[in-house]
């Protein structure tokens, strides 16, 4: 994916990909700060996100 949907930069996606990951659920630090914060800044709940990730993350295995 080139850009996010609202077509501005995303630290998430960048990180994930700068480490060849899917998403964020793959990285040995997840939950880190970042997407662990991300959002909850302009009032978003960041623990849907989380449990999504959680949920990929556990599929894989």
């Amino acid at each position: 994916m080139e850009k996010p949907f609202w077509g501005g930069d995303c630290h998430v996606k960048k990180c994930a990909e700068d480490k060849d990951y899917h998403h964020c659920g793959e990285c040995k630090d997840f939950p880190c700060e970042v997407v662990s914060t991300m959002g909850t800044e302009m009032g978003f709940d960041p623990k849907p996100r989380l449990d999504n990730l959680k949920k990929w993350r556990d599929e894989e295995k």
